[in-house]
């Protein structure tokens, strides 16, 4: 497995919940956990699993950290404030405007079109 997060998917690999495989070895790898936008350790059973499993914690970090926001669900929040916002919509492969309640965000939350889709290319 190691770094086959890098090929093209990356960061809808990279959103995958961490999958410890089929085997018994007890690895430390490192998976991408979009709710916390950080690399948390997992115990890899050494085959299978899936494409959200890093060796190196840096390697996860640096291929998963600038876009998987991007494919957490745009998420107005329970408060009622009407903010313009700008979030990246996977099904329409395109940064789509919404309003933000103003509390419980996620990463994928801009400020503006254009962050957005710097971000979310």
């Amino acid at each position: 497995m190691g770094n086959e997060c890098r090929v093209e998917g990356a960061t809808a690999a990279c959103a995958l919940p961490p999958d410890a495989g089929s085997c018994e070895e007890q690895l430390t790898r490192y998976h991408y956990d979009p709710s916390s936008m950080t690399c948390k350790t997992f115990k890899y059973g050494g085959c299978g699993g899936n494409m959200n499993n890093f060796v190196e914690y840096k390697d996860c970090l640096q291929t998963c950290k600038t876009s998987a926001a991007c494919y957490l669900p745009i998420e107005e929040g329970p408060c009622k404030a009407s903010i313009p916002r700008w979030g990246f919509d996977a099904a329409q492969g395109k940064c789509v405007s919404f309003n933000f309640g103003g509390c419980k965000r996620n990463g994928n939350n801009f400020k503006s079109e254009n962050k957005c889709k710097k971000k979310c290319k």
